[in-house]
């Protein structure tokens, strides 16, 4: 609602002929000369408009310690509003924060656990290709011995004889081709 108070008092100064009317319209007064003639009659009936312009100003008083209530309960409003609103913002924020540090802290566990199974994964790879490099070497060994002893200790027919027996033992069908013209070739290795 809005306060509309419209108040005129007339003063009469020395010279009879001039007065002024002052206007309250909430709160700003506002003047404008006027004549003596401009509205009066003979006279001026003070005790008429005493009476009026004091219920005018305290109708206004009332009126504006009305307002000045329901200003009050406007302010008294906004601050509930607003400490509501800090409460709620920090309920809100704290269980944010909350929930964040729970999602963070649930991250570390699953990296620190990716981490050591990560590790372990990585020992596990570096021991199989310790065994890799151990059997490969001892590969290359046994193969480097029986070069050795198929050159030193066997003669061209047992040589021939071990590498059948070899194929045969692969899952190889051998047949040994005699020992005159065979053109070189001694064995024929088949896979069926």
């Amino acid at each position: 609602s809005k306060l509309r108070v419209s108040l005129t008092f007339r003063i009469v100064m020395a010279n009879p002929n001039f007065a002024w009317s002052l206007n309250l319209t909430n709160g700003l007064c506002f003047g404008q000369p006027q004549t003596q003639n401009e509205g009066v009659g003979g006279g001026i009936d003070n005790t008429a408009d005493y009476n009026h312009t004091h219920d005018l100003i305290h109708a206004f008083n009332m009126q504006l310690n009305t307002h000045k209530k329901e200003i009050h309960h406007l302010v008294q409003s906004l601050t509930e509003c607003n400490y509501k609103f800090a409460e709620h913002s920090e309920s809100f924020m704290s269980s944010v924060y909350a929930s964040l540090q729970q999602s963070i802290n649930t991250y570390k566990t699953q990296i620190r656990s990716l981490q050591h199974e990560l590790d372990r994964m990585t020992s596990e790879r570096q021991q199989q290709q310790q065994q890799l490099d151990t059997a490969h070497h001892g590969k290359q060994e046994m193969a480097r011995h029986i070069l050795q002893f198929c050159e030193r200790d066997l003669s061209p027919t047992q040589f021939e004889l071990f590498v059948g027996a070899l194929f045969e033992a692969l899952g190889y069908t051998v047949q040994h081709n005699g020992k005159t013209h065979d053109g070189g070739i001694d064995l024929l290795v088949r896979h069926y």
